[in-house]
């Protein structure tokens, strides 16, 4: 009868060395964390969510009172309408009242 378990070739890391973080490094190579006394001024608290210690930042810009929350055009950016889009716009504002169904004879 043969055992189920098999011995490991002595090249291939057991399981529980591999639980392990790795923590060679090449020589001269620095560490890629921060140290111990720097303190960042954002914590994770999710996958993908960074909490700000600034209270009431939410990084988004709030409009303030009397300022337009859509922004307006820039001066630049006034362009004359197509004579096409006028014409389109003087028939959609007309409401249609015909009836446009189809009716059987």
């Amino acid at each position: 009868m043969t055992s189920e378990r098999q011995e490991q070739p002595s090249d291939e890391p057991s399981t529980d060395v591999l639980a392990e973080p790795s923590t060679e490094k090449e020589p001269g190579q620095e560490p890629k964390g921060g140290g111990a006394d720097e303190h960042p001024d954002h914590e994770a608290v999710g996958v993908g969510v960074i909490a700000s210690e600034v209270p009431g930042h939410t990084g988004e810009h709030v409009p303030n009172a009397g300022e337009p929350s859509i922004p307006e055009l820039e001066d630049d950016e006034t362009i004359a309408p197509r004579p096409e889009e006028e014409a389109a716009d003087l028939v959609r504002a007309e409401p249609d009242v015909h009836d446009h169904s189809s009716h059987p004879e």
